[in-house]
């Protein structure tokens, strides 16, 4: 058992309490009883539960958790505007992907929620259907004829619809904008 004092968010300290490691958890989860936003003191809560259940269930070690933290910091420190490594970590861990699924679950007639693309470009070009987009790729043309419908099987009319990536070169490569009209199949080449 281990006596700690415990300091209110007003700056007084708080009785002290005995923490265990069966008590912490929940003495820490009434820290947010105070927490305005509901929603917020939810996933805080419920954060804390599942973070110390993890700790008692891999007997996290203190130098295991200060390499962590480390790592978090070194992943945190890399990130600019343009390059969100805490995007990527989410993408690792499998969460991105999980959010998705929860939020988005298939319908079994549409096809199914991607992260896979179409990774928007700003400022791309807008060619009309059927257009080279190659830019500076060379090699064989491809053709694509596809249909956008929606889950009953109707045309729909989509603006701004992005095909392709294009690893490695210029951002406009291989992608541009173009409109899927209702009366014909969207053709961008």
């Amino acid at each position: 058992m281990i006596r700690r004092g415990v300091t209110r968010t007003d700056g007084r300290n708080a009785m002290p309490i005995d923490l265990t490691a069966a008590s912490v958890t929940e003495a820490v989860q009434k820290a947010f009883e105070g927490t305005e936003d509901e929603r917020v003191k939810e996933l805080f809560i419920r954060l804390v539960q599942h973070l110390h259940d993890f700790t008692r269930e891999v007997r996290l070690t203190g130098d295991e958790w200060f390499k962590a933290m480390d790592f978090l910091e070194r992943v945190g420190k890399t990130c600019t505007p343009t390059r969100q490594e805490f995007v990527l970590l989410s993408d690792i861990l499998g969460l991105s992907v999980l959010l998705d699924l929860v939020h988005h679950p298939g319908s079994g007639s549409a096809t199914d929620s991607t992260l896979l693309g179409p990774f928007y470009v700003e400022g791309r070009p807008t060619a009309e259907n059927g257009s080279d987009i190659s830019g500076e790729v060379t090699g064989t043309p491809m053709f694509f004829n596809g249909r956008v419908l929606d889950s009953d099987g109707a045309p729909v009319a989509v603006p701004g619809w992005t095909p392709g990536t294009a690893t490695g070169r210029a951002p406009t490569t291989c992608r541009c904008r173009t409109n899927c009209m209702v009366s014909w199949p969207c053709v961008p080449c």
